[in-house]
């Protein structure tokens, strides 16, 4: 999600992900100007274990239709 946020890519999408290891990295990328959502276009949830992290909106959304989604118990 970082590299997203310095540019050096232009998406990252993961499934299975725990809160401690998005949380800091979702702050990151929207203060440098990208998109955090979760990955079926909904607002991203840090307990939702699943994240989409993209440089701009419009991506997020074009990456999230080309995506076949995976649901996960959320955290506690």
């Amino acid at each position: 999600m970082v590299m997203v946020a310095q540019g050096s890519c232009d998406g990252y999408v993961e499934y299975g992900i725990h809160a401690w290891d998005v949380a800091a990295p979702a702050v990151i990328v929207m203060e440098a100007g990208g998109v955090v959502t979760d990955p079926t276009g909904a607002p991203f949830d840090v307990m939702s274990r699943k994240v989409l992290a993209a440089g701009t909106a419009e991506l997020g959304r074009d990456l999230s239709a080309c995506l076949t989604h995976v649901d996960f118990e959320p955290e506690a």
